[in-house]
């Protein structure tokens, strides 16, 4: 794969990421997972408390992203669509991209609020039956299959009891405090910590 279709794979992974296909999503994760199609029915009314927790503060995954902040202009800056594959200076405008994108800057307004969130889950360690630390992330198959998001969509999740048999992009809700916190691993950064004090199988009404 030549270095300009990397970053055009990566910009898939951003309008993946971010795009908002359905300005009213029915689902907290919005467009990315039929499974959750029913999300408003399953959560309780207004006002009502389950485990100190508003059932309906769920957190979308948008709301993680300051407004202010447009990554598709990294692209256009770079003017990368007037560049031919072997162009030298798309290794220089990669490697800019890359620095940009994992500079994502994060929403403040956000940070120590009481959450709900869903998303799919990517362990940290793939050889554990109960999983105690791992990624939450928007969309199926992010930093597994494709280019990772930016930071300001990729969660660090440490649960306070281990959570049995969870597997590589199950679909959870997690339940904790969010905090503004940046975590680096080996492929990938995450711009947000949660303790959670629950995490569950997503379970869609019938």
């Amino acid at each position: 794969m030549s270095r300009k279709n990397i970053l055009a794979t990566i910009l898939l992974a951003l309008v993946l990421s971010l795009a908002r296909i359905n300005p009213e999503p029915v689902s907290p994760l919005g467009p990315f997972s039929s499974d959750v199609a029913k999300a408003n029915e399953d959560v309780s009314p207004p006002g009502q408390v389950v485990d100190g927790f508003y059932e309906r503060n769920w957190l979308i995954w948008e709301e993680l992203v300051p407004p202010e902040w447009k990554p598709e202009k990294i692209f256009e800056d770079l003017k990368i669509n007037d560049m031919a594959d072997n162009d030298p200076r798309v290794d220089q405008a990669l490697d800019e991209f890359l620095k940009r994108w994992n500079a994502a800057p994060v929403n403040q307004k956000i940070n120590n609020r009481p959450i709900k969130i869903p998303g799919f889950v990517v362990p940290l360690d793939f050889e554990k039956t109960e999983i105690e630390e791992f990624l939450l992330v928007p969309y199926f198959g992010a930093c597994i299959h494709v280019p990772p998001p930016p930071p300001n969509q990729i969660i660090y999740v440490k649960a306070k009891k281990p959570v049995k048999g969870l597997t590589a992009m199950e679909v959870v809700w997690v339940y904790g405090k969010i905090r503004i916190e940046k975590y680096d691993f080996e492929q990938t950064n995450a711009g947000y910590s949660i303790a959670a004090d629950r995490v569950e199988i997503y379970q869609v009404s019938q």
